[in-house]
């Protein structure tokens, strides 16, 4: 990945109508003196008429975010000691960013004009980024902000095929709603080809099909792969089945981080629909624009001619960053009580003493 640049708000380059809060203070307050480093500045927010509490940056596209820089309010001794965060695509549905399947709490400030920087050791892509206090000190959370990472644009990177043809993504990592006789998954793969076995002189028998094949009695069929890692995918090529006249004119597609909460990709707030195949042999590619970035991604057929039939491949990009961070044996990130060993040889030598660079103190540990 590239690395994090400040995404706009110190710069302006953020506009004050993307910049919202849950409810401000007063008259004096705006979400535009949020800003990090704002002389005089700083953002203080109370809850709204739901109870929530919150400052919300809308990056108008999909944006890979990667650290948050806060500060407290210029002058006056008001600031977020400890905070959460929440994000979103559509606004609507937000999730809260988790480590070790836990809400994180993220430490804040302590004093007023220091920045507190917190990097994220899981990348967000999201639209909508919310800080939630957590503890603060004074009358009413405020903030100054900078948020950190890039911005996801068409032509950002060259898109490769992430691996369904080329076996790179294993069968276990596909999963379909059903499937007729031996045209599992694993079939959808894009140009595989039909198997035939011959039991005898005169007769042959499907040992594989050429594509996924849903049941006949599958109302709502659906084709969904776990890319295991984020992956970023900007277009779907799709066939029909091999050497059989079935194939999917009409479909929609899904995607998310977790494969029980998946969002519909829409457009302007429809569902999209993508024109398919329209014969037996051709391949046919769209464009999906803005991107996804997304974990999980579930092709939905919507209409098909024959049998509902896939092969598939999906391009774009797999994310991780080229710049590896420790992940805190050596500074106590890392709490002893993360640490186990088989063995200790006695009470001075346990797996707590294994940090990097770590220095004996007599009769109180080993190095």
């Amino acid at each position: 990945c590239t690395d994090p640049q400040p995404l706009g708000i110190e710069n302006g380059q953020i506009l004050d109508s993307q910049l919202y809060a849950s409810a401000l203070t007063g008259t004096n307050d705006g979400t535009h003196i949020g800003r990090l480093n704002m002389l005089s500045g700083g953002t203080r927010f109370t809850a709204g008429p739901d109870g929530e509490m919150w400052f919300e940056v809308d990056f108008i596209k999909s944006t890979k975010i990667i650290g948050i820089k806060i500060q407290g309010a210029a002058g006056v001794f008001d600031v977020i000691q400890t905070f959460t965060v929440a994000y979103s695509s559509d606004r609507n549905n937000f999730m809260h960013y988790k480590e070790y399947d836990q809400i994180k709490i993220f430490t804040g400030n302590t004093e007023i004009d220091t920045v507190v920087e917190q990097r994220l050791s899981r990348i967000i892509f999201a639209r909508f980024l919310r800080i939630i206090p957590d503890i603060w000190f004074g009358d009413d959370p405020a903030i100054r902000i900078e948020i950190t990472g890039s911005y996801l644009d068409t032509d950002w990177f060259q898109p490769f095929a992430l691996g369904i043809e080329d076996n790179l993504i294993l069968d276990s990592q596909m999963a379909v709603s059903s499937y007729y006789s031996t045209s599992g998954a694993g079939n959808a793969r894009l140009n595989l080809k039909t198997l035939r076995e011959n039991v005898d002189t005169n007769t042959t028998v499907i040992v594989r099909y050429g594509g996924w094949i849903a049941a006949e009695d599958d109302n709502d069929p659906w084709f969904q792969v776990d890319f295991v890692a984020n992956a970023t995918i900007s277009s779907i090529f799709t066939q029909g089945l091999e050497n059989g006249t079935s194939w999917i004119t009409k479909y929609s597609i899904a995607f998310g981080y977790n494969r029980d909460r998946l969002q519909n990709y829409s457009i302007n707030g429809q569902v999209k629909i993508f024109s398919a195949n329209y014969n037996l042999s051709s391949m046919v590619k769209n464009n999906v624009y803005p991107h996804i970035m997304a974990r999980i991604l579930r092709i939905m057929p919507k209409e098909w001619i024959g049998y509902c039939a896939l092969r598939v491949e999906f391009y774009g990009q797999y994310e991780e960053c080229t710049d590896p961070q420790p992940l805190g044996l050596q500074n106590g990130n890392v709490s002893d009580s993360q640490l186990s060993s088989s063995t200790k040889y006695d009470s001075l030598n346990g797996p707590h003493n294994a940090r990097l660079n770590l220095t004996a103190v007599p009769d109180v540990r080993a190095g």
